[in-house]
């Protein structure tokens, strides 16, 4: 890339009123994103959250476990055993509410995927998951997990396993607020 002398000297006289800017990663945001997400959940005791994001770093999809859509959630179960029947997961739920086809996309998840939802993402064309901690559903058998890792071993999907840190987005956001 060649600039012309005008954009050279621009270039030159704007360098010193350049400040960097402290802002999240883009897993940092994603990731937070999911967890915001997780709290619009019905569940009264897991709460969990899903970010799909295409290469350019846009939302395609996001999704919270919770009953099926348009569903009174004052009246069904959110506790355990019953609520196993209503509640659909989050990573089903941001598929559902994805624009484009999710094809190349990465998932950024409150926890590590259920085989069912790891089997959706993968179907839909989604190989890199981004998680923020590694557990699961209470109700995953040892089985499942064993075929979630033959999964991703043979289906060659990247889990990234994060662990942001919230009180320095906290204060950021909170720094944000009066601005």
């Amino acid at each position: 890339m060649s600039f012309s002398e005008k954009s050279l000297e621009y270039l030159k006289n704007v360098k010193n009123k350049i400040e960097p800017i402290d802002k999240p990663s883009w897993t940092e945001y994603f990731i937070t994103m999911a967890k915001l997400a997780s709290t619009r959940s019905a569940d009264a005791e897991t709460k969990h959250g899903c970010v799909i994001a295409d290469k350019k770093n846009r939302v395609i999809g996001v999704g919270y476990n919770s009953f099926p859509a348009n569903m009174p959630d004052n009246i069904l179960p959110n506790k355990r055993p019953e609520k196993y029947k209503w509640m659909v997961h989050a990573e089903r739920n941001a598929l559902a509410n994805c624009v484009v086809r999710p094809e190349g996309c990465t998932a950024y998840i409150t926890g590590r995927p259920c085989l069912d939802c790891a089997k959706s993402l993968y179907q839909e064309g989604i190989e890199h998951f981004v998680c923020f901690d590694g557990h699961g559903t209470y109700r995953e058998e040892a089985e499942d997990k064993s075929i979630f890792e033959i999964l991703v071993k043979s289906g060659d999907i990247k889990i990234e396993w994060v662990k942001p840190d919230f009180d320095k987005i906290i204060n950021y956001l909170a720094s944000t607020i009066s601005q």
